[in-house]
Protein backbone atom coordinates (compact mmCIF):
# COMPACT_ATOMS: atom_id res chain seq x y z
CA UNK A 1 0.00 0.00 0.00
CA UNK A 2 1.05 3.29 -0.63
CA UNK A 3 0.13 6.95 0.75
CA UNK A 4 1.04 10.03 -0.69
CA UNK A 5 1.29 13.87 -0.20
CA UNK A 6 2.09 16.01 -3.16
CA UNK A 7 2.37 19.94 -3.79
CA UNK A 8 0.68 21.74 -7.18
CA UNK A 9 2.63 24.35 -9.13
CA UNK A 10 2.09 25.87 -12.04
CA UNK A 11 4.69 25.22 -14.99
CA UNK A 12 7.55 26.42 -15.11
CA UNK A 13 8.92 24.47 -11.71
CA UNK A 14 9.09 26.79 -8.83
CA UNK A 15 9.76 26.04 -4.93
CA UNK A 16 6.46 27.83 -3.97
CA UNK A 17 3.87 25.40 -4.21
CA UNK A 18 -0.20 25.29 -2.95
CA UNK A 19 -3.19 22.87 -2.46
CA UNK A 20 -1.13 20.29 -0.73
CA UNK A 21 -3.05 17.20 -0.96
CA UNK A 22 -3.34 13.33 -0.28
CA UNK A 23 -3.56 10.35 -1.93
CA UNK A 24 -3.26 6.50 -0.99
CA UNK A 25 -3.19 3.90 -3.79
CA UNK A 26 -3.25 0.09 -3.23
CA UNK A 27 -1.24 -2.53 -5.27
CA UNK A 28 -3.17 -4.95 -4.98
CA UNK A 29 -6.33 -3.87 -6.34
CA UNK A 30 -5.55 -0.98 -8.40
CA UNK A 31 -7.66 1.14 -6.21
CA UNK A 32 -6.68 5.33 -5.27
CA UNK A 33 -8.33 6.60 -2.22
CA UNK A 34 -8.74 9.78 -0.04
CA UNK A 35 -7.89 9.92 3.92
CA UNK A 36 -11.70 8.87 4.54
CA UNK A 37 -11.12 5.63 2.25
CA UNK A 38 -13.64 6.84 -0.18
CA UNK A 39 -12.59 5.96 -3.95
CA UNK A 40 -10.54 8.50 -6.04
CA UNK A 41 -10.83 8.86 -9.34
CA UNK A 42 -7.35 9.38 -11.05
CA UNK A 43 -6.00 11.39 -12.61
CA UNK A 44 -6.57 13.79 -10.24
CA UNK A 45 -6.31 17.77 -10.36
CA UNK A 46 -6.32 20.19 -7.82
CA UNK A 47 -10.25 20.95 -7.66
CA UNK A 48 -10.77 16.69 -6.97
CA UNK A 49 -7.93 16.53 -4.57
CA UNK A 50 -8.05 15.52 -1.26
CA UNK A 51 -6.69 19.09 -0.01
CA UNK A 52 -4.89 18.99 3.23
CA UNK A 53 -4.16 22.98 2.73
CA UNK A 54 -6.34 25.05 0.82
CA UNK A 55 -5.51 27.77 -0.86
CA UNK A 56 -6.14 31.20 1.57
CA UNK A 57 -6.65 35.05 1.22
CA UNK A 58 -3.98 36.80 -0.96
CA UNK A 59 -2.71 33.28 -2.31
CA UNK A 60 -2.14 32.81 -6.34
CA UNK A 61 -0.72 30.31 -8.48
CA UNK A 62 3.17 30.99 -8.24
CA UNK A 63 4.86 30.87 -11.68
CA UNK A 64 8.28 31.92 -10.40
CA UNK A 65 10.51 31.53 -7.46
CA UNK A 66 10.38 35.78 -6.95
CA UNK A 67 6.40 35.02 -5.74
CA UNK A 68 6.04 36.47 -1.98
CA UNK A 69 3.05 35.63 -1.41
CA UNK A 70 0.85 32.79 0.50
CA UNK A 71 2.47 29.00 -0.28
CA UNK A 72 3.14 25.27 0.82
CA UNK A 73 6.52 23.72 1.34
CA UNK A 74 8.18 20.56 2.54
CA UNK A 75 5.38 18.51 3.01
CA UNK A 76 6.52 15.34 5.51
CA UNK A 77 4.07 12.38 6.08
CA UNK A 78 4.04 9.34 8.44
CA UNK A 79 1.55 6.56 9.38
CA UNK A 80 -0.59 5.60 12.54
CA UNK A 81 -1.25 2.48 11.24
CA UNK A 82 -3.32 3.62 8.33
CA UNK A 83 -3.74 7.20 9.29
CA UNK A 84 -1.92 9.51 7.58
CA UNK A 85 -0.02 12.29 9.59
CA UNK A 86 1.47 15.31 8.10
CA UNK A 87 3.62 17.71 8.73
CA UNK A 88 4.12 20.81 6.83
CA UNK A 89 5.42 24.44 5.59
CA UNK A 90 2.86 27.21 5.14
CA UNK A 91 3.42 30.72 4.65
CA UNK A 92 0.25 33.03 4.63
CA UNK A 93 -0.81 36.60 4.51
CA UNK A 94 -0.63 37.24 8.21
CA UNK A 95 2.77 35.37 8.61
CA UNK A 96 5.20 38.56 8.22
CA UNK A 97 7.00 36.63 5.03
CA UNK A 98 7.37 33.10 7.52
CA UNK A 99 6.91 29.75 6.63
CA UNK A 100 5.16 28.45 9.49
CA UNK A 101 5.62 24.71 11.06
CA UNK A 102 2.22 22.56 10.91
CA UNK A 103 0.61 19.52 11.46
CA UNK A 104 -2.49 18.04 9.82
CA UNK A 105 -4.65 14.78 10.48
CA UNK A 106 -7.55 13.27 9.07
CA UNK A 107 -10.72 14.21 10.91
CA UNK A 108 -14.57 15.00 10.32
CA UNK A 109 -14.84 13.66 6.59
CA UNK A 110 -12.03 16.66 6.50
CA UNK A 111 -8.12 17.59 7.64
CA UNK A 112 -7.80 19.11 11.14
CA UNK A 113 -4.50 21.55 10.66
CA UNK A 114 -3.04 22.91 13.86
CA UNK A 115 0.10 25.39 14.75
CA UNK A 116 3.63 23.20 15.56
CA UNK A 117 5.79 26.93 15.23
CA UNK A 118 5.07 30.36 14.29
CA UNK A 119 7.98 32.01 16.23
CA UNK A 120 10.00 32.97 13.22
CA UNK A 121 11.09 31.93 10.02
CA UNK A 122 11.99 28.31 9.04
CA UNK A 123 14.26 26.34 6.26
CA UNK A 124 13.10 23.97 4.28
CA UNK A 125 13.62 20.97 6.20
CA UNK A 126 10.85 18.88 8.39
CA UNK A 127 10.83 16.10 9.70
CA UNK A 128 7.72 13.59 11.79
CA UNK A 129 7.48 10.40 13.36
CA UNK A 130 4.56 8.32 14.92
CA UNK A 131 4.99 5.89 17.94
CA UNK A 132 1.90 4.50 19.76
CA UNK A 133 3.13 5.77 23.17
CA UNK A 134 4.90 8.86 22.17
CA UNK A 135 2.54 10.41 19.94
CA UNK A 136 3.58 12.34 16.91
CA UNK A 137 7.03 14.08 16.74
CA UNK A 138 7.41 16.54 14.59
CA UNK A 139 10.91 17.94 13.44
CA UNK A 140 11.96 21.15 12.12
CA UNK A 141 15.04 23.65 11.18
CA UNK A 142 14.90 27.69 12.58
CA UNK A 143 16.54 30.13 9.81
CA UNK A 144 18.78 31.21 12.51
CA UNK A 145 20.37 30.46 16.04
CA UNK A 146 23.26 28.53 17.51
CA UNK A 147 20.62 25.93 18.17
CA UNK A 148 18.45 25.40 14.53
CA UNK A 149 17.11 22.00 14.37
CA UNK A 150 14.06 21.29 17.32
CA UNK A 151 11.59 18.71 18.24
CA UNK A 152 7.89 19.79 18.56
CA UNK A 153 5.20 17.36 20.54
CA UNK A 154 2.37 17.84 21.20
CA UNK A 155 -0.38 17.71 24.68
CA UNK A 156 -3.87 18.48 24.17
CA UNK A 157 -3.46 20.40 21.14
CA UNK A 158 -0.69 22.49 22.00
CA UNK A 159 2.85 21.96 20.78
CA UNK A 160 5.78 22.19 22.42
CA UNK A 161 9.12 22.39 21.36
CA UNK A 162 12.57 21.45 22.64
CA UNK A 163 16.58 21.78 20.72
CA UNK A 164 16.62 18.65 19.02
CA UNK A 165 20.65 18.70 19.04
CA UNK A 166 22.14 21.18 21.47
CA UNK A 167 24.81 23.61 19.77
CA UNK A 168 24.55 21.97 16.06
CA UNK A 169 23.45 24.45 13.17
CA UNK A 170 21.89 22.12 10.71
CA UNK A 171 20.39 23.78 8.25
CA UNK A 172 18.81 20.11 6.61
CA UNK A 173 17.69 17.12 8.28
CA UNK A 174 16.02 13.88 7.55
CA UNK A 175 14.77 11.80 10.39
CA UNK A 176 13.35 7.67 10.63
CA UNK A 177 12.17 5.99 13.35
CA UNK A 178 14.58 2.65 14.00
CA UNK A 179 13.10 -1.07 14.56
CA UNK A 180 13.89 0.21 18.52
CA UNK A 181 11.17 3.11 18.64
CA UNK A 182 14.05 5.46 18.37
CA UNK A 183 14.00 8.47 16.34
CA UNK A 184 17.08 8.42 13.90
CA UNK A 185 18.19 12.10 12.40
CA UNK A 186 20.91 12.64 10.06
CA UNK A 187 21.85 16.75 9.84
CA UNK A 188 23.74 18.34 7.30
CA UNK A 189 25.50 21.68 8.54
CA UNK A 190 25.85 22.75 4.40
CA UNK A 191 27.72 25.99 5.72
CA UNK A 192 30.13 24.19 7.07
CA UNK A 193 30.47 20.71 5.02
CA UNK A 194 29.34 18.73 8.19
CA UNK A 195 27.24 16.06 8.73
CA UNK A 196 25.83 15.13 12.70
CA UNK A 197 24.02 12.20 13.03
CA UNK A 198 21.91 11.44 16.49
CA UNK A 199 19.14 9.87 18.11
CA UNK A 200 16.54 10.42 20.55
Amino acid sequence: MGSRVYEWAKAPATGFRHQLSYLHYDPSTGAFADSAGAAVTTPVAPGTSDVIQELTTGEEWSIDNAYTGPAVQSAKLTLDGSTPKVAYRYRSADSGGNFRVYYAYPSGGGWARQTVYAGGQTAAALGITWDETDAQRVYYVTGSGTDRVFVATESGSTWTSQSAAPGVSADRLAVRRDSDGNDVLYLPDTAHDSLYYGWR
